[in-house]
């Protein structure tokens, strides 16, 4: 069977929908700053490495890591139009096909021996976290299914635990930049956010999982700045 065609909206029509994410989601989720929708594509690369402008493996990745976490954002945005379902769930799969490729392209380097360096996982979560909320709360036109739901916040969970809970289980003073203030809110963010899914899967479905992020695994987690200081800094990736 021929493969399904899918049009990339136009980038007016892309920009919309971020702004839509900016202004309607992130209030609520702040657990990706907001001034990654303003960043040049250099500077938003160097998010995705945790700051470093060693770019050479989004080649070998057919720049699936550059274009995941963007889609997912956008996807979400185009949520709040109303009228725009359809293109919704275009958004969606594309999205999905992109994480895929990006996953498969990174294992198959891997058992290749290929060096992948050693780019941050941030967004990666990031990009998960969207997915799962947009499956629980969006996909209405598809049945979830709880194990394959299970599985995914699981990942989500496991990546967590093994990139992100031990950087930010310290409290740190004084930063060397906002960039890298940024990269440590959100990661406290995102850790925070990934254990809010996972216990609103156990409260108001039953679902839970021995991999899930626990009430033990966040014990250490210092507590996320305000929102006024949050929103105030810039990421400065120089």
């Amino acid at each position: 069977q021929p493969t399904k065609k899918f049009v990339v909206p136009s980038c007016k029509e892309l920009n919309l929908y971020a702004t839509y994410f900016l202004e309607n989601f992130l209030p609520h989720y702040p657990f990706i700053h907001k001034n990654l929708l303003f960043l040049d594509i250099d500077s938003f690369r160097s998010y995705l490495h945790d700051g470093s402008f060693q770019f050479t493996t989004d080649e070998m990745m057919s720049f699936s890591n550059v274009i995941c976490l963007p889609l997912f954002i956008v996807t979400i945005g185009s949520l709040y139009k109303k009228g725009a379902k359809t293109k919704t769930l275009e958004l969606y799969e594309m999205s999905r096909c992109v994480l895929h490729v990006y996953l498969d392209t990174r294992k198959s380097l891997k058992e290749k021996r290929i060096d992948v360096g050693c780019s941050g996982n941030l967004w990666l979560v990031q990009s998960l976290c969207l997915s799962v909320m947009f499956r629980l709360f969006a996909d209405s036109l598809e049945s979830v299914s709880s194990e394959m739901l299970i599985k995914q916040v699981s990942a989500v969970s496991s990546l967590v635990k093994s990139n992100l809970l031990s950087t930010v289980s310290q409290a740190v003073v004084d930063f060397p930049s906002q960039a890298q203030y940024i990269f440590y809110e959100s990661k406290l963010r995102t850790s925070i956010m990934t254990y809010s899914v996972c216990q609103f899967l156990k409260i108001f479905y039953g679902t839970n999982s021995p991999n899930f992020l626990s009430e033990h695994d966040l014990d250490q987690l210092v507590i996320p700045d305000g929102e006024q200081i949050w929103d105030s800094t810039i990421f400065n990736s120089e």
